[in-house]
Order: structure tokens, then C-alpha cells, then sequence
């Protein structure tokens, strides 16, 4: 048993102070709960534990503070920094590219960023790994011209950090973001040495995951969830001719499917960084034929894009906000027969369900619960719907 040194400050793994045994127990109380919340019957539900419940995340986003602190935030307080701390979260090699980055941002002559007066240029580094122990650094900053940094003071500054993982496998990218954004990705970017993403592999499938781009953090149990995912659809795989993986990101459901069942898989991602990256995995895995991307919200290829053939499966993996209201009406009135929902929050899937008016058309066949986050009280939940 791992407890983070840090709590209640760390709000990166508040059930730490548990044994992961009572962790899953108290996480399957939570989702029975939830659904009494909103007056429905609880589904007999699946519950899979993580295989690694301690230094399982392979991305984590550390904050520079104006005083030049660094590590995670304080819970509650935007504007504290947790200075030294990576927690217990991170992966192994994340842990030790901290203590490295840790160091050149104490001794680095660029300015940090003071988020109440928006002045300065540090914000974050955002540090990936993979299970080959790479590494990609993402350094987002405020635009270097803004703030009067010439390219070579800053060459001369981010050779250091080179240095620093001299005989590591790292790859570092520098992000840009305007003055007044205090968020941790960037539109632009420019590979400062190696490359720009990152090779991931998951249940043998190969993916690129670029500097900014979504992937799932946690990858023992994404490869549980995605062979799920694989085996749901094969429930009905005589019932289907196109598969419609919907928030598609850079392709790791909608990969494996056309892989797998050797059929048409329309990805749909409203990010144009994660759709080119998956065009390349596509090619990387052997399914270029099979597998169209395109860069759109799901509501308005529904709207615009979409022909049915009557014999259509739908994937949909939403971020935290869910469905939009578009999206919900398009399935109550449209909706195909099988529907594969994957949510990383349940109580917002309860809600688009059973309040929004999805139960009117669709009823809940199967639920799989997958503890995505250990430490934490979120879990990744797999509902299989089927139409009345």
C-alpha cells in the first residue's frame, strides 16, 4: 500500500489513504448509488480492478508557478503549487523525468508565469511515457516574442534540459499559448529534439500520440477496456455492416474493430491533431483501407455526413460533459439498433439516460465497470444499449 505524502493538499489520488481492496469496494458503492440517485433499478454491473493501482498514469501535467515552484497543484487552490511533488499517480518514468525537469526549472533563467498578473513564460510541462520507458516532454509556454525572448537565450536554456536527459530516451516540444491561457495544451508547437509523439502499444496495436493530443492515461487498463469493447461488438457481429466509432480520438477503438472484424469503420473526431494521427496508425496497423477518419463534431456529421444502412453500430466514448443536446435528440429519433457507450462519468450517462430521455428508446443490456483511475474516486464504465 502506496498513501500519498501529500494529502488532503494533493487532489491527484484522494483514496490513497485506503487499501486498494476497500477502494474498489467503496468505488462499486458509488456507482450503485448513483443510480438510486436518479430512482433506477441497479444492473448487476461488472467491476474490473486495475492490475496497477499505484504509478499506473503515463501522462501527467506539472505546473511552473511564478515561483518558479513545481509539481501538481494544491486541491481547491488554482493558484498553489505543490513544489517537488509528482505523486503517487505517475508512473515510474515519469517520476524520474520529474526530478530531472524539476531541476532545470529551479535553475533556468526563463521567466515563470504569474497566473493573477498574466506576465512571464513557463506554465507547464506536461510529461508522457510508454512502456518502452520514452519519453515526451511538452513545454507549454506563453509565445516567446510576446515577452521579449529571443531565440537564442532560449535555444541556450532548453540545451540544459537536453543535456539533463543525456542517454534517455526523450523527445521535448515546445507549446504555445496565448498570454491570458492557463491551460496545458498549446495549438502550436515546434519539436525542440526528437520527435513530436510518442509510439504507444496497446494489446499489439500501434499508435502515435502526439504532443497535444488525447490518449488514455492509464494503459493496463485501457487494453481491458478495448478488448471489451471488441468482445461487445462481437455479441451481434452477424447484425452489422459499418461501425461508427464516434469521438473517435486518434483511433484506439476504432483501430482494433476494423482489425478485428476486417469491416468499414467510420472515426469521427473533432480535433484535426488526433484524426491525422490516426490516419497514421491506421497504416501503422494495416486497416488504411478500412478505416476513414474525419475531423468534425459528432452533431454535425450526424447531421450532414451520416447515410445509414440500416445495419449500423455506434461507438461512442464522450468526454466528461457527455452527449451534446444535438447528439441525444439524433439517437432517440435515429438512433441504430446496438449502441456501444463508453463513459469516463457515469453520472452524467445516468442523467442523458434516464433524464434526457435515451431509456424511452434504448434498454441497458450489459454494464462493465473498469477502475481507469485508481486512487481516485472516477472510474471508465461500459454501457451496452440495445434498441426496443
Amino acid at each position: 500500500m502506496h498513501t500519498c505524502s501529500l494529502l488532503p493538499k494533493c487532489g491527484a489520488a484522494p483514496l490513497s489513504y485506503m487499501p486498494y481492496s476497500k477502494q474498489a469496494d467503496y468505488k462499486r458503492g458509488l456507482f450503485r448509488e448513483a443510480f438510486k440517485k436518479v430512482g433506477a433499478k441497479v444492473p448487476d454491473f461488472e467491476f474490473i480492478p486495475a492490475p496497477v493501482p499505484y504509478f499506473y498514469r503515463n501522462r501527467m501535467d506539472y505546473t511552473v508557478s511564478f515561483r518558479g515552484e513545481f509539481g501538481l497543484r494544491e486541491r481547491g487552490k488554482w493558484w498553489r503549487v505543490l513544489d517537488g511533488h509528482a505523486c503517487i499517480v505517475a508512473d515510474k518514468t515519469i517520476r524520474r523525468a520529474f526530478k530531472l525537469v524539476n531541476s532545470w526549472v529551479k535553475g533556468t533563467s526563463l521567466p515563470y508565469y504569474d497566473r493573477k498578473k498574466h506576465t512571464g513564460f513557463l506554465k507547464y510541462v506536461v510529461i508522457r511515457s510508454n512502456l518502452d520507458n520514452e519519453l515526451l516532454l511538452n513545454i507549454v509556454t506563453t509565445p516567446p516574442e510576446i515577452v521579449g525572448i529571443t531565440s537564442r537565450f532560449l535555444t541556450d536554456e532548453l540545451v540544459k534540459l537536453i543535456e539533463m536527459f543525456k542517454g534517455n530516451p526523450v523527445n521535448i516540444v515546445l507549446s504555445f499559448t496565448p498570454l491570458k491561457s492557463d491551460r496545458s495544451i498549446g495549438k502550436l508547437y515546434k519539436v525542440v529534439y526528437g520527435q513530436d509523439f510518442l509510439a504507444q502499444t496497446i494489446n499489439g496495436f500501434k499508435y502515435k500520440v502526439y504532443a497535444n493530443a488525447f490518449f488514455q492515461n492509464n494503459p493496463c487498463v485501457a487494453a481491458l477496456l478495448q478488448n471489451k469493447v471488441v468482445e461487445t461488438v462481437k455479441g451481434f457481429k452477424n447484425e452489422f455492416e459499418n461501425i461508427y466509432d464516434l469521438y473517435g480520438g486518434a483511433g484506439f477503438l476504432g483501430i482494433a474493430l476494423a482489425r478485428v472484424f476486417r469491416t468499414k469503420v467510420n472515426v469521427v473526431e473533432e480535433f484535426g491533431e488526433s484524426t491525422k494521427a490516426g490516419e497514421e496508425n491506421a497504416r501503422l496497423n494495416g486497416v488504411s483501407k478500412l478505416v476513414r477518419f474525419t475531423t468534425s463534431t459528432v452533431s454535425e456529421y450526424l447531421s450532414n455526413f451520416y447515410q445509414t444502412t440500416g445495419k449500423d453500430v455506434f461507438v461512442l466514448d464522450p468526454p466528461r460533459v457527455g452527449l451534446s443536446n444535438d447528439v441525444l435528440k439524433f439517437l432517440i429519433a435515429k438512433g441504430p439498433k446496438y449502441l456501444v457507450y463508453v463513459s469516463c462519468k457515469y453520472t452524467r450517462f445516468l442523467e442523458e439516460f434516464y433524464k434526457l430521455g435515451l431509456a424511452a428508446k434504448y434498454r441497458i443490456k450489459q454494464v462493465t465497470v473498469f477502475d481507469m483511475f485508481p486512487l481516485t474516486e472516477h472510474v471508465e464504465s461500459l454501457f451496452y444499449l440495445v434498441r426496443k
